[in-house]
């Protein structure tokens, strides 16, 4: 358990690690476009620029303020939550702690396949390192059928768990697919709707840093 937690909280600094990697590079390309757009304007052109856009803030400023002291209303149907808060409807997935349940649920069973999988390849491996002899020219043949027998059995035993490693890496991929199916819809809810309350922590270091497209994989 103790060494879980430890892997755990590990995987969880490497993506907050990659995030922060990630959001540097972001904000490194928007200086430098920053930088480029501001060598090809004039002093003249800058000062317009700002200008305009002063302008077009005090006008934005100025449509908010005018709306809200005119006491307008917004439409109650707009506004309302469906029943049960946060649920949503079935088009947009469901809510964040469901998807949570569900990810973290296909995350435990990811965890135990990749485990089985080494499993699988461990007994592969220790049986391909103790192979039956092949029949040699030459054997009495009672000795001879013992020893065909015996490599037919050992054959048998190898292909059953080449089989048994390849079905669980099928298993892995398919669980790969469902774990990245459910962190995109969970994201696009959360583009819609915002952050639910308690977002904090490395668990949900990928969640926050989504809303600005900025994605790593785990």
């Amino acid at each position: 358990m103790f060494e879980q937690k430890r892997e755990e909280k590990e995987a969880a600094c490497n993506v907050w690690a990659a995030l922060l990697d990630a959001l540097y590079e972001k904000i490194e390309a928007v200086n430098q476009k920053r930088k480029k757009t501001q060598k090809q304007l004039t002093q003249g052109q800058l000062e317009q620029y700002r200008a305009t856009k002063a302008a077009r803030d005090r006008a934005e400023g100025g449509r908010v303020s005018s709306r809200s002291s005119s006491g307008e209303a917004a439409d109650p149907a707009s506004t309302s939550q469906p029943p049960g808060g946060a649920e949503g409807t079935p088009d947009d997935g469901g809510s964040v702690e469901t998807l949570d349940r569900e990810l973290a649920r296909v995350r435990r069973q990811l965890a135990l396949t990749v485990e089985n999988e080494r499993s699988c390849l461990k007994k592969l491996r220790t049986h391909l390192e103790h192979s039956a002899p092949l029949p040699m020219k030459g054997m009495p043949s009672p000795e001879r059928e013992r020893s065909s027998a015996a490599r037919r059995k050992w054959m048998a035993r190898r292909l059953q768990l080449e089989q048994d490693a390849e079905l669980v890496h099928e298993n892995i991929v398919k669980l790969r697919e469902r774990l990245g199916g459910l962190k995109q819809r969970k994201n696009a809810f959360v583009k819609v709707r915002g952050f639910p309350a308690g977002t904090r922590g490395c668990a949900n270091a990928a969640l926050r840093f989504s809303a600005y497209d900025i994605t790593v994989d785990e």
